[in-house]
């Protein structure tokens, strides 16, 4: 038989479990940027079983806290959506390795840093193949950049923090959530206007390799606009991928043989084929594929319209200007700042994954088409 102790023991964990359930129902309509006004500190306290001085040390990011605590109270902030007053919280953008030589990888970090500083938090920039830097320092919460599906994983497995992701669709099962540039879109607004200018013939260029999202995102958006539209005939230029591809895909100067003489028999067998407009959602290499077809006296716009995707700093100089989408990286930046902090706050049951669309640019590099 047990003795009243443990009977009271008993009754006041099961009062302190129905009081949590209580308080972290879903708040999703009162939260505001991570703020709901329901829940104070003291309510946080009681259902960690600490001082509410405790509690402020821990959002304080005090040392003076034990990390046992500092979990208690964070797991009783996230599932009663506390409205934490988020100052200086250190987060960490995770970067690819060709950091910051990447056009794509310097716009993005450069936005988050600036969004993060700006909401007043440290951003703190750490590669993907540093990840054991998070097991000596503390992060509240962490924004990968990375086409890295399994190093996302690791770090929702490995660190108990909140994880956006941006451009990497995630399974929801490990617990990040997705700021995606709206690839389809793009494809869409690339289609659309080539179209309407009278191009029929319409070829998709794309990179080697296997297992990158947006390239596969990009190819079925193409496919399925094509199967829609039985007045378009398009095809796609997939190469197989090969070690003389690297030095192009970072730096598109299209010094390797290897990739000018592919690129060579692509502007020939497409050009030979009646294509009248390209698209190449494949920002760095659009400046050689100028240069082959100027070899080949085929002439941008004149004989063949290119629509590419946006090289900041270079589409808008080159001869002709390059027609582009460009991500919009300050906006998707701006979300995925905004969904981690509603995150650190308790309402990751308000998130959900956002598609943000591309911007067009129309430059010199498309026209109607002299070939019909």
């Amino acid at each position: 038989m047990r003795s009243q102790f443990g009977i009271r023991k008993d009754l006041k964990k099961l009062s302190g479990m129905l009081f949590l359930q209580k308080v972290s129902g879903n708040l999703c309509q009162g939260i505001r940027e991570g703020y709901v006004k329901k829940v104070s500190i003291r309510t946080v306290a009681k259902a960690a079983g600490v001082a509410p001085s405790t509690v402020s040390l821990v959002l304080n990011n005090s040392p003076k806290t034990s990390g046992d605590t500092r979990a208690k109270v964070m797991k009783v902030v996230h599932e009663t959506h506390y409205a934490v007053k988020m100052k200086n919280r250190r987060i960490a953008i995770v970067v690819g390795a060709t950091f910051p030589f990447g056009p794509y990888d310097a716009a993005i970090v450069f936005s988050l840093m600036k969004h993060v500083s700006e909401a007043g938090d440290v951003p703190v920039i750490i590669r993907d193949g540093d990840m054991h830097f998070f097991n000596f320092d503390s992060f509240d919460s962490i924004i990968t950049t990375t086409y890295n599906h399994t190093a996302d994983a690791t770090i929702t497995k490995d660190f108990s923090v909140p994880v956006i992701s941006i451009n990497n669709f995630t399974r929801h099962t490990d617990g990040i959530y997705t700021v995606v540039a709206d690839d389809s879109q793009a494809v869409s607004v690339a289609v659309g206007h080539l179209a309407r200018l009278g191009h029929t013939r319409i070829s998709m260029l794309l990179y080697p390799g296997k297992g990158n999202f947006s390239k596969e995102r990009r190819k079925k958006a193409f496919m399925k606009i094509l199967s829609e539209e039985p007045a378009l005939k398009g095809r796609i230029f997939e190469p197989e991928e090969s070690p003389g591809w690297c030095s192009l895909g970072f730096d598109g100067n299209g010094t390797d043989a290897e990739c000018r003489r592919w690129l060579n028999d692509f502007v020939v067998r497409a050009y030979d084929e009646g294509v009248s407009a390209m698209i190449v959602p494949w920002e760095n290499i659009c400046r050689t594929l100028l240069n082959v077809l100027k070899c080949q006296s085929i002439r941008v716009p004149d004989d063949i319209s290119i629509v590419c995707w946006e090289n900041r700093g270079v589409s808008s100089f080159l001869d002709p200007p390059l027609t582009s989408l460009e991500q919009d990286y300050d906006s998707m930046a701006r979300t995925a700042v905004s969904m981690i902090r509603k995150h650190i706050a308790g309402g990751r049951k308000c998130l959900h994954d956002v598609l943000v669309p591309y911007i067009f640019h129309k430059r010199a590099s498309t026209s109607e088409p002299a070939r019909k």
